[in-house]
């Protein structure tokens, strides 16, 4: 299974990965919906994260102690994305009712 922290699959190699696959489309973006099947086509070993497994970590503050707790949350494959990719330079925008993923 996938976390995307497990073993060698931290994010850096994520964002390599997702990089290898949007870049296939070029300046036309890569529909969202179809990354997992080119991801598993180009490392069938290393199988991209199922639906179970779009889970992101967000910090919440304590009103009252001002303690610092992580949350994990599942969520859907835009926001697993958009969260994966925070820091990078990727964008994710919709056309003709299609999510497109570019690279910047």
């Amino acid at each position: 299974s996938f976390d995307g922290n497990d073993d060698n699959d931290g994010d850096a190699l994520f964002n390599a990965r997702l990089l290898t696959v949007i870049s296939d489309y070029g300046e036309k973006g890569f529909p969202i919906s179809n990354i997992s099947k080119r991801w598993n086509q180009i490392w069938p070993n290393k199988p991209f994260p199922t639906p179970d497994n779009y889970i992101i970590e967000t910090q919440v503050i304590c009103n009252q102690t001002k303690e610092v707790t992580t949350i994990q949350k599942k969520v859907k494959l835009l926001k697993f994305l958009k969260w994966k990719c925070r820091h990078q330079r990727f964008k994710f925008r919709k056309v003709n009712g299609v999510i497109l993923a570019y690279k910047i």
